[in-house]
């Protein structure tokens, strides 16, 4: 029996034939408990949701809100007791106008802008002042009628009354000059320059950052098929490169050392060891450098000697990757619609979560001015920690899905399709599917959630370590790094165990523990292969990607360069190329992951096949190359 309820593989024997033994794939659900669990926590998500809907209102961020509890834009607010200025029809004051910038003290305390009891007015106005006006004009232009303490003592405290000319930002405004001490500080005027420029030139190029992403697809396509051509070049560069760079550094910082000796005479030697004197200061930092980079350098080197028949083999698991991915096109398809499905999560996590920050309740002051404070029958860290944690867990539970169904349909592809006649599947994901809905959402369910768990345990670091922020010790905050530090490489040690595991659950219909056993020792038993497949397919990969990356950039200038002219600004096309070039890496991932899932696949589809065929009454399912590359090794 396995752990968390699993069987252990079923294997397929020979009996007089000479066909290959094979995986059978167990149709029977697993971690049915994590999968109802998962269920439980989707309904409580939806119970949250729902309760923060209710009492949250995200609009107050969005569109701003005055004093007395007005959301700018808004026909219909709702009164606050006690605030005679509130529930009044806002529908046509768009915009936010913050008395603070136009404070004198501003300058010496910016964190005046931040609105709350007692604190600066922000009113909800028809247009920003494009010229100087008086506090009171513009109060009786918006439909302010506010007592005369209110006005001179909360609202209208600026020198001698005056409104400085403010520009619109985003339903907010922005003073085109701050005040300052010594006058103004024309710095804001260009930063909203540049603000309102880059925001027409995205709006005006929307159409051509879509075409630059959909280019990109089709570059995806021909880095791969380099890839697969030129992988024994580019695996020989990174050999040369690792080996050369490593040497030379190690060179360098020897020559240097020696160099730090000449330079140290025999009266520093005896009387300033522990001196400031620069080349005693070389000569006692320098030593252990080289020494720890010699060593460094050494592990290398042997480390390359020992895979260097090893990376055939990954060269050889690059083909068949082409090969199978090629084989079933429709497997491209997959990683959007994963990519649909974190755009969902990631939109319901902004959303939720807006009105999460906004369950908030009024807080009349002694003046009649109104602001928005947490509610405390709903704290926002017991309404803010299950969102967070659930999203997570959403995320990881999307990200194996994709795994699951993709090593399958390789599995499949090289147990199977390749011995067909017909080797090409437009719809190689449609099988993986049904199987992932009906068997395997409960071991996905697993994975998912144990990998959650240490990302939600860093989160709470993150937010102990920002909380703490300067009021630590030395020792207190020597302590959080390292924790960090360990959970980061944790959550990277389970993500690959949680993938390895994904492709045993695909292949072989385990749970999620049994599958992560099995594939834990399939790598075991091939660690060389696996060390050099992991280093070397990583790197080709990720070039891949800024391969594409570079290439959407170089176009995207020539295109808004031919476009646009000669006159334009840089502002004009650098926010749309750099939105072109992020939806390419994008593009680019999808592609490449769906290349590395495969690669991965492969590797262990080759690890099981050469631990239960021997290539004579049970022939191989490796490919002839492979075949002869095992027979030399």
């Amino acid at each position: 029996m396995g752990c968390c309820g699993s069987k252990e593989t079923m294997v397929q024997r020979l009996s007089q034939n000479d066909e290959p033994a094979t995986p059978i794939r167990a149709k029977k659900p697993r971690d049915l408990i994590f999968l109802l669990l998962f269920i439980g926590m989707l309904g409580g998500m939806g119970y949250l949701a729902q309760q923060s809907i209710n009492k949250g209102d995200p609009s107050r961020y969005l569109y701003g809100v005055d004093s007395w509890g007005n959301v700018c834009g808004r026909k219909k607010n709702v009164p606050i007791p006690a605030v005679t200025t509130s529930g009044m029809d806002r529908s046509k004051h768009i915009y936010e106008f913050n008395m603070a910038f136009s404070d004198i003290k501003t300058a010496a305390d910016p964190t005046r802008l931040l609105t709350g009891a007692n604190g600066p007015a922000v009113l909800c106005v028809k247009e920003c002042p494009a010229r100087f006006i008086k506090c009171e004009e513009l109060l009786a232009n918006n439909s302010y009628q506010l007592e005369g303490s209110v006005v001179t003592e909360r609202v209208c405290t600026m020198p001698y009354g005056w409104i400085l000319p403010h520009v619109p930002v985003i339903n907010r405004c922005v003073p085109a000059q701050l005040p300052g001490k010594a006058g103004t500080k024309p710095g804001v005027s260009s930063f909203t320059a540049v603000i309102h420029q880059v925001i027409r030139s995205m709006v005006e190029n929307w159409s051509d950052i879509a075409y630059l992403v959909l280019l990109s697809l089709g570059i995806s396509l021909v880095m791969i098929v380099l890839l697969q051509l030129f992988t024994r070049v580019i695996v020989v560069m990174i050999i040369i490169i690792a080996g050369v760079a490593s040497v030379a550094a190690t060179s360098f910082l020897w020559y240097s050392y020696a160099i730090s000796i000449g330079k140290i005479n025999e009266t520093d030697v005896t009387n300033a060891l522990d001196s400031a004197v620069p080349a005693v200061q070389d000569f006692k930092y320098l030593l252990p450098l080289c020494i720890a980079v010699s060593i460094a350098t050494i592990i290398i080197l042997v480390l390359l000697i020992w895979i260097r028949k090893s990376l055939c083999l990954v060269i050889k698991l690059f083909d068949e990757a082409s090969l199978a991915v090629f084989s079933m096109p429709g497997i491209f398809l997959q990683p959007f619609i994963t990519l649909l499905a974190f755009c969902c999560v990631i939109a319901y996590f902004l959303i939720i979560g807006g009105f999460i920050f906004t369950v908030q309740v009024p807080r009349v002051d002694g003046s009649g001015m109104a602001s928005f404070v947490q509610d405390p029958k709903m704290p926002i860290i017991a309404l803010i920690a299950p969102h967070i944690f659930g999203c997570l867990w959403m995320m990881e539970f999307v990200s194996g899905c994709q795994q699951v169904i993709i090593a399958e349909a390789v599995s499949g592809w090289f147990f199977k399709l390749r011995r067909k006649k017909c080797k090409f599947d437009l719809c190689p994901a449609s099988g993986p599917t049904l199987n992932l809905v009906l068997y395997n959402l409960g071991s996905v369910a697993l994975g998912s959630l144990v990998i959650a768990i240490v990302q939600f345990l860093r989160v709470i670091l993150a937010y102990v370590q920002k909380n703490l922020k300067g009021k630590e010790s030395k020792m207190v905050k020597f302590i959080l790094k390292c924790m960090a530090c360990c959970l980061a490489c944790f959550e990277k040690l389970l993500k690959y165990v949680s993938r390895n595991a994904y492709i045993c659950v695909a292949m072989y219909g385990d749970g999620f523990c049994a599958g992560a056993k099995h594939a834990v020792a399939l790598l075991i038993k091939n660690a060389k292969h696996m060390m050099a497949l992991n280093c070397v397919s990583a790197f080709c990969i990720l070039l891949g990607k800024v391969a594409v990356v570079v290439v959407t950039a170089f176009i995207g200038v020539a295109w808004f360069s031919s476009k646009l002219g000669p006159t334009a600004s840089v502002l004009d096309y650098i926010a749309p190329l750099a939105i072109a070039c992020m939806g390419s890496f994008v593009t680019a991932s999808a592609f490449f992951n769906v290349y590395s899932m495969a690669i991965d696949t492969l590797f262990l589809c080759f690890c099981d096949d050469q631990e239960r065929n021997n290539g004579s009454d049970r022939p191989y399912f490796s490919s002839v190359a492979l075949q002869k590359y095992m027979t030399r090794s």
